[in-house]
């Protein structure tokens, strides 16, 4: 392994950490789309369609921008 730090074991150990970590994060991101997209009312999602875009890519949207508003809020507290 060359320049490989720590044992086998603890390699693995942080590897398995990571990915747990990511699904975690996964998990969370999807959560917050499907949050988003239920909160929609029945108005704003004809209008979105209206407008000809996809209803992904507006909750995409939606969560991108209310991401740095969120951040914000736990930072006055």
């Amino acid at each position: 392994m060359g320049n490989a730090k720590g044992t086998r074991e603890e390699r693995r150990a942080a590897a398995i950490a990571r990915q747990g970590f990511d699904r975690d994060e996964v998990r969370a991101r999807e959560r917050r789309l499907r949050e988003i997209e239920r909160s929609l009312h029945p108005v704003e999602i004809l209008t979105i369609c209206a407008a000809g875009q996809s209803l992904a890519e507006y909750v995409e949207w939606k969560a991108k921008n209310d991401a740095p508003t969120e951040a914000r809020k736990g930072s006055d507290q």
